[in-house]
């Protein structure tokens, strides 16, 4: 957003405005050309993060630079501005942290971390619970039917493999798809599958303890 002094009467730079940022992934700097309106261009720069801990999962970046500078016919004159970091992203906080020598001047330095939102976070756990309660509800009905204190009715059987699908599309649908083998594999999902296994498995055991072919 460049000052009124960067502009002519029609709203367009007077001269070419450059951004450099570093590190930065994006080859070459950043440049608002002169004559232009300034406008909205994307780059790209690196964070450091593990997405085995989703989702709990944070990113920080290494300290970022930003310079600016005024291209002129004399060659760069460096301008004072100030960098801001917006929280744009869907489903994230982003929050930037001035280091010591940061300053109203030209090069300033942050630190730039991302962390999931509170609302997605809470979706996230959401779907974990789901995960967990569908197999301890199968293990209830089952043991409750194999010790005879219910009795077996057929069209459970349907029921509890439509649990074990759902189990899988669950665990597909995550937010932030968890790489496999993450901890939400070894810690939920596959104690979550074999607890709808054996919770069916009881209760086929039921179906022929209880299955009278005569009638």
């Amino acid at each position: 957003m460049p000052g009124y002094d960067l502009l002519d009467d029609r709203g367009r730079l007077r001269d070419a405005v450059v951004v450099a940022l570093s590190p930065d992934t994006t080859p070459g700097d950043i440049v608002f050309p002169a004559g232009h309106h300034p406008s909205t261009l994307s780059t790209n720069m690196a964070t450091d993060g593990d997405l085995a801990a989703w989702p709990f999962d944070r990113y920080v970046s290494e300290r970022l630079t930003v310079d600016v500078w005024s291209e002129t016919a004399t060659g760069r004159e460096p301008i004072a501005a100030t960098a801001r970091i917006s929280n744009t992203i869907y489903g994230w906080e982003v929050t930037q942290t001035a280091t010591t020598d940061s300053a109203v001047t030209t090069g300033f330095r942050y630190k730039i971390t991302l962390a999931r939102a509170p609302s997605t976070l809470a979706y996230d756990i959401m779907l974990v619970s789901i995960l967990v309660a569908l197999p301890a509800l199968g293990l209830f009905v089952a043991i409750n039917t194999v010790r005879g204190r219910r009795p077996f009715l057929a069209p459970l059987t349907g029921w509890f493999a439509i649990m074990l699908f759902a189990e899988v599309q669950l665990r597909n649908a995550l937010p932030g798809a968890p790489p496999p083998g993450s901890w939400i594999d070894r810690s939920v999902t596959i104690w979550a599958l074999i607890g709808l296994v054996a919770a069916m498995t009881m209760y086929v055991v039921s179906w022929w303890r209880h299955h009278d072919p005569q009638t």
